[in-house]
């Protein structure tokens, strides 16, 4: 216990490099297909952007507050991505990236880092490609991504990076544009429903081979039976559904592969071969 006269750069700290590196790879981690925090983290893909979102937010903390030190902050957001590793107290992206629209507000966990780091010069990719990565969520993937999307698609993402305070002709504004074309890209393939008639329903085989095929798809695939939801490039997530045979449920795509995605799911679950 460390007492303080100033708490205000210990709260940053923790709200940067705890916080905003966990939304972070929650949002890129769905934009993957990762169920689970752990498994996001350890996609070396979405390990280089948390990386130089943990760099960068070094550099800012130590600039403005001197005694801060580099290194002591290095350790601080290397002991948090470590724990964000650790699978025996994984975490669900859903829940993580759930409110995006506070999350992603003025001064938060991801802006606040990122908009001193583009006054100070310095590297915002790994910034904007979390960024770019809650603007691609979807219905349904995360509670409040409705809400969020709505004023997205009403205003414009440029004009919604605008009113929290990203530079209009800056190089974060600039990154988020080099990964943003597929937000709003997105082609809908709409909802269908079907009863599962597959003897084996959405278990075992079937479901493998859902998602197998999901993970090859560029689109953002959901199936709904009542009111429980999957994500369907996440196995556990599929088969929380316990979709059988005789149940009805419905399959929703948008991305440029919506359409081959509902049909694949729809011909798997209207067959009458088991497992196939």
């Amino acid at each position: 216990l460390d007492f303080v006269d100033d708490l205000e750069p210990y709260k940053k700290r923790k709200l940067w490099m705890v916080n905003g590196l966990h939304a972070a790879a929650a949002w890129l981690g769905l934009q993957s297909g990762h169920e689970y925090i752990d498994a996001a983290v350890a996609d070396g893909a979405i390990r280089v952007n948390l990386d130089r979102m943990a760099s960068t937010m070094v550099e800012v903390l130590a600039a403005q507050y001197a005694f801060l030190e580099a290194e002591e902050l290095r350790h601080y957001a290397h002991t948090s991505l470590s724990r964000f590793a650790n699978g025996a107290i994984r975490d669900r992206c859903a829940r993580v990236a759930r409110n995006p629209l506070i999350k992603l507000g003025a001064d938060e966990r991801i802006l606040g880092s990122a908009v001193a780091a583009e006054q100070a010069g310095l590297d915002v990719s790994g910034h904007a490609a979390a960024i770019c990565a809650a603007l691609a969520l979807r219905p349904g993937m995360a509670e409040g991504a409705e809400e969020f999307l709505q004023l997205i698609e009403q205003d414009g993402w440029r004009q919604y990076m605008e009113s929290i305070g990203v530079t209009e002709d800056g190089p974060l504004m600039d990154a988020i544009d080099d990964c943003a074309p597929a937000v709003g890209a997105q082609e809908d393939a709409g909802t269908v429903e079907v009863e599962i008639l597959n003897p084996a329903g959405l278990h075992a085989r079937p479901a493998a081979m859902v998602v197998e095929r999901a993970k090859t798809l560029d689109a953002d695939i959901v199936i709904r039976k009542g009111e429980k939801q999957a994500n369907a490039k996440s196995i556990m997530s599929v088969l929380t559904l316990g979709a059988s045979h005789g149940d009805v449920i419905s399959v929703s795509a948008e991305g440029p592969d919506a359409a081959a995605a509902i049909e694949f799911i729809v011909g798997l679950m209207t067959t009458a071969e088991e497992g196939t």
